[in-house]
């Protein structure tokens, strides 16, 4: 599930009807079904609020992604990317979603404003969260297969070196920095199992001044989702 940055919209992937379903928050009331394609799972939806980004994950049918015009409720021209896409996440000025591709082993860059693909970038085996920091700068990628970490250069789309983790990576969150001062993260929970649940972390407030913390933009599926301060 993905929120709208104004609050107004939830958007709920459904795998079993290959549709996402929008929800009013404010009426709690679920609207027109809107088609996608194959096995619909993680999502994330741009800083303007414009666009959201649906992985299909079956890797037989669809390995591609939805755009949805928020305002309309319609789907775009599914973009194609690896296979078996499985994460997804938007940089902060949002120009560019990283979709990771867990059976091809790449990254795949998508313009956001042209919805068009570029060349994948190389990673070690089974690609599967992504998180980008908030100055936009690096996406840090999960290797579910290879227990490490591959950060990305935003700007020239190229992979650094892996870091070494522990055993099947998944989950993957970067500390925010408040108005405050303060710092603040999210954390991606434990895997639960493979095409079940799919979440999207959002700003969640924290102290008692009404000061809040901003998320990365992104969704990785599997993955409980808990925001705490840390």
């Amino acid at each position: 599930v993905a929120i709208t940055p104004d609050g107004k919209t939830a958007f709920v992937t459904n795998q079993g009807s290959n549709n996402v379903t929008p929800i009013d928050v404010a009426t709690k009331t679920a609207g027109t079904p809107i088609p996608v394609g194959t096995n619909p799972s993680a999502m994330a939806i741009t800083p303007d609020g414009k666009t959201a980004f649906v992985i299909n994950i079956d890797p037989f049918i669809s390995n591609n992604v939805t755009p949805i015009d928020v305002a309309s409720k319609t789907p775009g021209t599914p973009i194609p990317v690896g296979s078996a896409p499985f994460g997804v996440a938007i940089t902060p000025d949002g120009k560019t979603a990283f979709v990771t591709n867990q059976a091809s082993n790449n990254v795949t860059p998508i313009d956001v404003a042209t919805k068009t693909a570029g060349t994948p970038i190389p990673v070690p085996a089974s690609p599967h969260g992504v998180a980008i920091s908030p100055d936009g700068k690096t996406a840090f990628v999960t290797n579910f297969l290879s227990n490490n970490v591959t950060p990305i250069d935003v700007a020239s789309k190229t992979a650094g070196t892996p870091i070494p983790v522990g055993t099947r990576p998944i989950g993957v969150a970067i500390t925010v920095t408040a108005a405050n001062g303060h710092s603040c993260g999210h954390h991606h929970g434990r895997r639960r199992h493979h095409h079940h649940h799919h979440g999207h972390p959002r700003a969640a407030p924290f102290g008692g001044q009404g000061e809040a913390c901003a998320s990365v933009p992104g969704s990785v599926p599997d993955v409980e989702h808990e925001d705490r301060r840390v």
